[in-house]
């Protein structure tokens, strides 16, 4: 499929350096999926399936003992770099002013700071953050740090973005305007997006598709289908079908979480 942007194909991962198999920590087992160009997908599970180690996966940071990871349909050794990253904090330089955080992936590219500051300036206005280019981390609110930390990951040059937990902790009015703020992003960069929650609501709100993890490696992963057009607003997720896909959501969860 020239359209698939990522794809996990027959992935095992255990944890161990036993030769016994059944002494050796298995994560996953013959793990499938796959992302879109331009699709958000998010993975759902509980604590301790796998989803961070997915990522992982993805990125070269862990190796698999067998299966495939393709960027572009194009398996390369060395992943690093080839994926922009956004994990639970946001991660940005302390000593560094906001401008000078964004531009960073541009400056490891090689590009000159007076250009790299160029190019940030008027992408950090259109994320809600001009005038604020010479301010710290220190000074911005949650939010505003989430927002700095999603245009670094979106300027490493990659259409492939991972989005780990986020908006986890942000309070819960800041975390709705934030999910909705990454809708537009979403929307206006043309990037396709692999996000990992615990928010089942979270997940139906942005997601095209979701997988979901039930923490037995033997078992297949779950693939939903989430039955919203878009555009889409929060008031769609009450619903009836997306009340009882809510419902079957949380039942395969508590099912995946013994």
């Amino acid at each position: 499929m020239n359209d698939v942007a990522l794809t996990l194909k027959n992935i095992d991962f255990r944890y161990g350096q036993s030769e016994k198999v059944n002494e050796a920590l298995f994560i996953f087992e013959n793990l499938h999926l796959y992302l879109r160009k331009g699709e958000f997908v998010s993975i759902i599970g509980p604590s301790g399936s796998g989803k961070s180690t997915i990522f992982r996966l993805i990125t070269g940071l862990e190796h698999s003992d067998a299966g495939t990871i393709l960027i572009d349909g194009k398996e390369t050794g060395n992943r690093l770099g080839e994926v922009g990253y956004m994990p639970q904090e946001d991660l940005l330089m302390p000593w560094r002013t906001i401008i000078e955080n964004a531009a960073l992936p541009l400056e490891i590219q090689g590009m000159k700071k007076v250009q790299a500051y160029h190019k940030v300036r008027p992408l950090l206005a259109e994320i809600g953050l001009g005038g604020y280019e010479d301010y710290f981390p220190k000074d911005l609110s949650g939010g505003m740090k989430q927002r700095v930390s999603f245009l670094r990951a979106a300027l490493t040059g990659s259409h492939v973005l991972l989005l780990d937990e986020p908006f986890s902790a942000l309070d819960a009015i800041t975390r709705i305007s934030m999910q909705e703020w990454l809708l537009k992003q979403w929307r206006m960069l043309e990037k396709s997006i692999l996000f990992i929650t615990h928010d089942v609501n979270e997940a139906l709100f942005l997601s095209d598709r979701i997988y979901v993890l039930t923490g037995y490696p033997k078992k297949p992963i779950q693939e939903i289908t989430v039955p919203l057009n878009r555009p889409r607003q929060l008031l769609d997720l009450n619903k009836p079908k997306m009340l009882a896909l809510k419902d079957q959501l949380i039942g395969q969860l508590r099912g995946g979480s013994r």
